[in-house]
């Protein structure tokens, strides 16, 4: 079964794990101000980068990269 993280779980997802918002951005590559953005849901991202966020969160991404054939 596929787990679909939507913005609301983020922040919980990310706390979770024991990471601040600034080292997941530098972990999958962008800004802390559009990690931010997206985790308080004032800014969409794109595809390639929710993939690299959840699965640095843990999140199996295997299934939707397959799916939309993204490469992260």
């Amino acid at each position: 079964m596929m787990t679909i993280m939507t913005r609301r779980n983020l922040r919980k997802a990310r706390e979770k794990a024991g990471f601040s918002q600034e080292s997941v951005a530098r972990a999958v590559g962008t800004t802390h101000q559009t990690y931010h953005s997206a985790e308080t849901g004032k800014r969409s991202i794109k595809l390639a980068l929710a993939l690299r966020i959840a699965a640095h969160l843990g999140y199996d991404c295997a299934p939707l990269r397959r799916l939309f054939e993204v490469e992260a």
